[in-house]
């Protein structure tokens, strides 16, 4: 039962601390951002969730910023509606989406739907500047953050020990 708590946990700190390295972590922080602004039950946010368990990014950091940047989209609400209805109502790309929703799994990707559409886009628009600022932020803490785990006992319990041998009675 303790176990159960303790998952959540001690997949965070495998996640920020694995030999993943700093590039990939920020490249899951980066992805999970996009699909945490998407909204979901479309196919856009299931080809971004392939992306992002099927390359080698880091998915304990994809998760974790999706479901920071899920309850952002929703403050963001009306700036990515107002993002989505700028091109959706561009005289330029009427015709554009008109022909592409003939296409047979068009429809499903939703990008008709302002705030599909202006999650992407803003996703993609703020895709490098969080893998950057994200790569920066965990090349800065890392090393002192491994440091300051490694020294306590909880920390073993977080990496992998198990809790029947760390707690057994003897």
């Amino acid at each position: 039962m303790l176990a159960f708590f303790v998952r959540p946990l001690r997949f965070l700190v495998k996640g920020m601390l694995a030999d993943d390295g700093p590039r990939r972590v920020a490249l899951g922080l980066a992805i999970g951002m996009i699909i945490g602004l998407v909204p979901k039950g479309n196919l856009v946010a299931i080809a971004l969730s392939l992306l992002l368990f099927g390359t080698k990014v880091n998915p304990g950091a994809g998760l974790c910023a999706a479901f920071v940047f899920s309850w952002v989209a929703i403050a963001w609400e009306p700036f990515l509606h107002r993002a989505g209805l700028l091109v959706l109502t561009a005289p330029g790309w009427q015709s554009t989406f008109a022909t592409a929703y003939d296409w047979p799994f068009i429809p499903w990707t939703r990008l008709n739907n302002t705030l599909v559409l202006g999650g992407l886009l803003v996703g993609l628009y703020l895709f490098y500047p969080t893998y950057w600022f994200a790569k920066k932020g965990i090349e800065r803490v890392r090393p002192t953050l491994l440091a300051r785990v490694q020294k306590y006992r909880l920390a073993r319990v977080l990496f992998g020990a198990d809790l029947t041998t760390s707690w057994s009675i003897g």
